[in-house]
């Protein structure tokens, strides 16, 4: 199995306020499907794409926010490129 990868991006909640999930999450390159975790590429660790109000590129040098998408990619051995990738 090769290594994964991801990218960070910044999620925008259409209430965008302090309580709001708005926030920088980590989008995988590749397929992840680990038990029953199953992320497509362009799906954020913690949740699909599609769950999302929008994803936005964002700053490239910005640090994921999430910690369900911390703690997954460190859990699941996701590389987070710092520089991020154009999709």
């Amino acid at each position: 199995m090769s290594a994964l990868t991801g990218h960070v991006r910044y999620a925008f909640n259409p209430r965008q306020g302090a309580s709001s999930n708005g926030g920088y999450h980590i989008v995988l390159d590749q397929p992840l499907s680990a038990g029953r975790l199953s992320r497509e590429a362009g799906d954020a660790l913690c949740k699909r794409a599609a769950a999302f109000w929008g994803l936005e590129r964002g700053n490239p040098d910005q640090q994921p926010t999430c910690t369900s998408c911390l703690k997954r990619a460190e859990r699941y051995g996701v590389t987070v490129s710092p520089k991020g990738v154009a999709a």
